[in-house]
């Protein structure tokens, strides 16, 4: 995942086959260890939703059959990735984190860190 330009109301960022399989694969593992109602209210989405957006473009990049996709997300859909993110890190406990993610804990942190400092730099833009 790399963060390519930042607008007023979006983000345009850079997604990796792997970086989408590893969110589908995160939404699994909290869905897993949360009850449905806390999943929306740790999130601010529905399981159902945080599925519906990462599958969708999970299907576009192996439709175009490239290895890597540029999205534009907006505002809603960087907390859901911060969120996604800092629950598989911090919230809930996920044993053998690497073959159920995808990625090492340090390569999810990391991405998170990337994340948040994504997220300031929009709320620093918009003040």
């Amino acid at each position: 995942m790399k963060l390519t330009s930042i607008n007023f109301n979006e983000v345009e960022i850079q997604f990796l086959l792997k970086d989408l399989e590893m969110f589908h694969n995160i939404i699994k593992e909290v869905e897993l260890a949360l009850p449905k109602s806390d999943f929306e209210i740790r999130l601010g989405a529905s399981s159902r939703q945080a599925r519906a957006f990462f599958e969708t473009i999970l299907k576009n990049i192996k439709q175009s059959g490239e290895s890597e996709i540029k999205i534009s997300l907006s505002h809603f859909e960087m907390y859901l990735l911060n969120d996604l993110l800092n629950e598989a890190c911090h919230g809930i406990s996920i044993p053998n984190f690497e073959s159920k993610i995808g990625v090492s804990k340090q390569e999810a942190v990391n991405l998170l860190n990337l994340v948040y400092e994504t997220r300031r730099k929009i709320c620093f833009r918009e003040t």
